[in-house]
């Protein structure tokens, strides 16, 4: 599903930005339904959410929900982006590196000839 933003020249950071900026959209409005299903008070609601906003803003920064996770990638972080990618875009990439070999999870599929597989990891050979 996600796949198809990346053909049509969406990059992974793009895309990412874009679907924390909705949930973080989400969150505020969820929030304002919230207050006013507690309080029946139309203007609390309206100004809680942008003053939780504002005070994030004031603090460094709105902080969306993909920003709070640290430590490392999730097992499915880059997998539509790489997964879009053809043989022509790897070996690019490759030329511009100087990598030979793509190491990712082992349900993984890509657009490359496989090397090697085990239950830990599947090897991909980028074509030269």
């Amino acid at each position: 599903m996600f796949a198809v933003p990346f053909r049509w020249g969406f990059s992974e950071r793009t895309l990412t930005l874009m679907l924390s900026r909705l949930a973080g959209m989400l969150s505020l409005e969820a929030l304002a339904l919230i207050i006013l299903t507690l309080n029946d008070d139309v203007a609390l609601s309206i100004v809680g959410p942008f003053a939780v906003y504002f005070t994030d803003v004031a603090v460094g920064g709105v902080t969306y929900p993909l920003d709070l996770m640290v430590g490392g990638f999730e097992p499915d972080s880059g997998r539509a982006s790489w997964k879009a990618r053809t043989a022509s875009e790897w070996k690019a990439i490759a030329e511009e590196f100087g990598v030979t070999d793509v190491l990712t999870y082992p349900d993984w599929e890509l657009q490359l000839p496989v090397v090697a597989r085990s239950r830990s990891f599947t090897l991909f050979e980028i074509p030269r």
